[in-house]
Parts: C-alpha cells; structure tokens; sequence
C-alpha cells in the first residue's frame, strides 16, 4: 500500500496549536455548529484585547493557513516568534507555507529550525520526514520517520508512513513489519476507521503473506527494481516450487532474466506465463495493485490487455535478439493489436520497435538478393 498526496494536501493537513485554551474550546465550539466563517473574527476581536497572546497569534496563523492565506498566516506566526523565539511549532508551520507554494529548499530550513528548537517533538520530526521525502531524500526520511516513532511509539500514522516508504524503497520485510505494527495499534486503539483497515488488511495479504504468490514476486519485483536480478530470480524459483505454473511469477521471471539478456529463458517464462495466462488473468483481477497505476476509467479488461501486451512484446523482444525476426514481427503486432488506447500506456514504444524489426527484415531481404 502507497500514499499519494499532492504537495498541496501533504502540507496542509495537520493543523494543531501545542495548547488547549479557552480560545480553542471556542474555536472548536463554532466548528461543531457549523459557523466556521465566525473563528477568524472571533480570534481577531480577543487579539485586539491581548495583541501579544502567543495562542492567539498561532490560532490564527492556523486557521489562515488552512483557508490558504499563506502571507497572513506566516505573518501571524512570525508575530507569535517576536513573542516566543523558542516556539518550535511557530517554525514548522512557517516552513509550511513555504512548502504549500513549493519552495521546498526554505520550507527544509524552517523545519531544521523547528527540529533543533524542540527535538524532543514527535510530530516535528514527523512533518520533516515528510519533506524530506517529497523531496526525494528517501533516507534522510526514513532516520526521521524512525525517530518519531522512538518519540511516538504509539502513533499509528508514522508507522503507516515509514511502512510506505518502506515499501518504495523496496524494503518488503521492513514494510511488512510496519504494516502489522499499524494493524496491532489499530485494534489496540479501536481505531473506527474501517478505509484504514482494508487497506493495511490488503497491504499484508499481498506482500506479508507467505501463502500467497504476491508474496514472492512482490520481493522479486523488488530485488529487479534494484537491479539484483540474481536475488529477483532467486525469489521467482522459490515460488515457483510453491505455485507451479503461476503465470505472473514466470512473467515477472522472464522480465528478470531478459534483463540478463538470457533471452532464450526469458522467452521460455514469457511463453510459459502465456500458457498459463489464466492464472496471471484471476491475479490482476484479485490484487488491485496492478490497476492503480493506471487511469481510474480503464477497465478490468484493458488493465489485463495491457499485461498481455506487455508478455508479447518482451517475446518480440527477445526473437529479435535471437535473430527470430518474422516470429518477433508477429509478436509485436500482437502486442499493439492488445495496446489499450490509453494515454498512460506507451505505445511509441511499441511502434518504434516494431519498425527496428521492420527494418532487420528488410536488411536480411536486400543480403539475400545480393
């Protein structure tokens, strides 16, 4: 299971003030009775009386912040700095207001500044790993989802987190771990969020369990990600003897072993993964992985063409390097004939390596009238 936010949501959520006051308790109240509009006024009317309450000043900055007026906010939280240089929090949501309008390299900046002012806050380190991952910085993010949890070891969302990232790391046991600890908290809290359940419940079922063949080709993708294709391979046997036949497994093997340009083996699991296409039909069907990927408007039919496109033009693929170049021709006639009409899918692709075969055949034609 993934997580994908846009930069703008990743950023926004979250909001929290450090404090409980009567100034919040009020706030909250008109949320309740869905007179929202009525906070901001309301905070700056108590402003007017105490123009240097901390809590205000922050409040406010919130709340601006998630009616993305990002100017005022960040003015409301550098005022609320003039009162309290050692407010960390104040630090982390001007750096947010950096991040909402993409200038990640200064929101990083006021994050360090919010780190280093109170390390000892979760959630702080918490919404740095987030940068840092939106940003790219894989490992930097996983020491700091690493430390939340060693100062939130009960907070499930960290865990999911750093279990994401895990898993796109291709770290399938680490995620695999992370993924039952959030499945413990959430029964532990009784947390009612039935979403969350299935999700994390479908996350384990596909890479955590041994009984089933996602299991292995999950690690295998994963080791081929890496570019470890003797592991990928490795992990494609194992579960081979345990699911014989399994049409994504010898699909996923052919990938591995075309990568080592093995390519009479690769062919062979291609043509293997073909022969038992139904069982590769009833895995895409069942694991909705596969589908997310793609457009939300394709259906199961082209999601399981786009699959089977993918098998015949590896197989074109490898009988143009063996030099089968008619039979590699049929191939990648196949594989468009199967394209879906998708603008996810790369059908320039296809189409340039038809014309590669194209023009092999007609170079073998012109040698053999010579």
């Amino acid at each position: 299971m993934k997580i994908f936010l846009s930069a703008a949501l990743l950023f926004l959520s979250g909001i929290s003030f450090g404090q409980s006051s009567q100034y919040e308790m009020t706030a909250d109240s008109l949320n309740n009775i869905g007179q929202r509009e009525k906070i901001i006024p309301y905070l700056e009317q108590e402003l007017k009386v105490k123009p240097k309450d901390e809590i205000l000043l922050r409040m406010l900055g919130a709340y601006h912040i998630e009616d993305k007026n990002l100017n005022v906010g960040e003015q409301y939280y550098r005022e609320a700095l003039l009162v309290n240089p050692k407010c960390a929090k104040c630090y982390m949501h001007i750096g947010r207001t950096y991040a909402m309008r993409d200038d990640f390299e200064k929101a990083l900046e006021y994050f360090n500044l919010a780190v280093l002012t109170d390390p000892k806050d979760g959630d702080l380190v918490l919404w740095r790993a987030k940068l840092k991952e939106h940003q790219g910085d894989q490992a930097g993010a996983l020491i700091d989802y690493s430390n939340s949890i060693t100062l939130l070891p009960n907070d499930l969302l960290t865990y999911l987190l750093r279990g994401s990232l895990k898993y796109k790391m291709e770290n399938m046991d680490g995620a695999c771990q992370d993924y039952q600890t959030v499945k413990k908290l959430n029964a532990q809290q009784k947390v009612v969020d039935t979403l969350l359940t299935r999700q994390i419940e479908s996350a384990i079922q596909d890479i955590c369990n041994p009984a089933k063949p996602s299991y292995f080709y999950q690690r295998g993708i994963g080791y081929y990600n890496l570019k470890q294709y003797s592991s990928a391979l490795e992990i494609y046997e194992q579960g081979l003897k345990k699911f014989p036949a399994h049409g994504m497994i010898l699909n996923f093997r052919g990938n591995a072993y075309l990568a080592l340009k093995q390519y009479d083996k690769a062919q062979s699991s291609y043509q293997l993964a073909l022969k038992n296409k139904e069982s590769l039909i009833q895995e895409i069907k069942a694991n909705p992985r596969f589908s997310k990927g793609l457009q939300q408007a394709i259906s199961a039919t082209e999601t399981i063409n786009t699959f089977l496109a993918e098998l015949h033009y590896h197989l074109a693929e490898c009988k143009m390097y063996t030099a089968a170049h008619e039979a590699a021709l049929t191939e990648i006639n196949t594989a468009i004939a199967l394209a879906p009409d998708s603008a996810d899918f790369p059908k320039d692709s296809y189409l340039n390596l038809r014309e590669q075969i194209k023009k092999k055949i007609s170079s073998k034609n012109i040698r053999t009238h010579w």
